[in-house]
């Protein structure tokens, strides 16, 4: 048996020899026992006309009850990365022997869909790699809104991160945006957890690692396209929450998004909501040497929906960031003049003169500083003459 080898040797080797010919044998002997009733199964009406084998058969019952059983030990025994690769290995290829013909395999639905509960957390999350790994082979066999739900709410960060960066965005994001919804309103109304943000904090994390990883880890467009309000929703659950603060990270994939949204010419009036979340961000991010370079993001994509034709989605939302802008800043940085001296002419063309009357207190503010007087000035009689 497996199991009697398997705990009373540490040789790596000698497990993997084991679990081989354990199935070669089984399949040896099947196969001797097919060729006795060859002429037989020519005959038998109970097995498919397209099967390549019998399944049930070539592996029996026992076999997939204890290898099942042995794996938990052996992945204990041996907590390495060698082994676990092996053992996915060795479950992909009997899975797919099995599956082919239409068998089932109980024992390792079960244990895969229960593998959030493993203790081992190098396992535990090399098994939920697999989970995510035979779901793409075989579809509706494990329960995937029952992994999902269970991980997400997982206590070890690193277990959902590995989950999550091996799932199948592109199917399940909506899902994913569906249950941690749920979540965050469970811990937000939930006396037992009001008193702990704790929770609320991990269904921040979780959106927070969702966002980087389909944004800006990887291409945009792969789910800019299809599931673009469904990451806006997921980000605009971090930002209205007080329990949550890397707001510099979520403004990142806030922005990007909306660029890739205006680049492919995908903006529209349904999107204007999200122009507001821009100033929501820039009010909570803390006066931190990031706090400039947000501006001129933010000045940035204001701009650029100006220039595309877009000025009555922009003019109310522009005006508060402007309004904002003058309020917060009593000495505005190099920088920031720069960037907005450079868009005078794309904002007045683009909103209007009457429109843009409204920020010339921060433009005279501007002007107050000598080293920029003469730049700003000319810029607005230039602007004003052309317009």
């Amino acid at each position: 048996m497996v199991e009697s080898i398997a705990f009373k040797t540490t040789d790596l080797f000698v497990w993997r020899l084991t679990l081989a010919f354990t199935l070669l044998g089984s399949i040896r002997d099947q196969e001797e026992v097919e060729e006795e009733k060859e002429e037989d199964q020519k005959n038998n009406e109970q097995l498919s006309k397209t099967s390549k084998y019998n399944a049930n058969l070539v592996i029996p019952p026992l076999f997939k009850h204890e290898f099942i059983t042995n794996l938990k030990g052996i992945l204990y025994l041996y907590e390495n990365v060698n082994c676990m690769v092996d053992v996915s290995n060795l479950i992909k290829i009997i899975s797919d022997y099995i599956f082919q013909d239409g068998g089932e395999w109980n024992e390792l639905i079960e244990f895969l869909n229960n593998a959030y509960m493993i203790e081992g957390n190098s396992v535990r999350d090399h098994i939920l790699m697999v989970v995510n790994d035979m779901n793409r082979r075989w579809r509706n066999k494990i329960d995937m809104r029952s992994v999902i739900m269970n991980v997400l709410e997982h206590q070890n960060h690193r277990t959902r991160y590995h989950f999550l960066a091996t799932l199948e965005f592109q199917l399940y994001l909506p899902l994913v945006r569906d249950i941690l919804s749920t979540l965050e309103a469970k811990y937000r109304q939930d006396s037992e957890f009001s008193h702990d943000p704790a929770k609320l904090r991990q269904v921040f994390g979780n959106c927070l690692s969702i966002s980087t990883m389909t944004i800006l880890f990887n291409d945009v467009s792969i789910l800019g396209s299809t599931h673009s309000e469904t990451l806006f929703s997921l980000m605009e659950m971090n930002i209205k929450s007080p329990h949550f603060c890397d707001y510099q990270e979520i403004f990142k994939c806030y922005t990007t998004l909306i660029k890739y949204l205006l680049d492919t010419d995908q903006f529209n009036h349904k999107y204007v909501s999200v122009l507001k979340k821009i100033l929501d961000i820039i009010k909570k991010i803390d006066n931190t040497i990031f706090m400039n370079q947000t501006k001129l993001e933010a000045m940035s994509i204001f701009s650029t929906i100006v220039l595309l034709g877009h000025k009555r989605m922009v003019r109310k939302e522009f005006s508060h960031f402007m309004i904002y802008l003058k309020e917060e800043m009593p000495v505005p940085p190099p920088m920031l003049i720069k960037s907005f001296t450079e868009k005078f002419d794309i904002f007045i063309k683009g909103l209007g003169a009457k429109h843009f009357a409204i920020y010339l207190p921060f433009i005279f503010r501007i002007m107050v500083d000598d080293s920029n007087q003469n730049n700003v000035f000319g810029l607005i009689v230039g602007c004003a003459v052309k317009n």
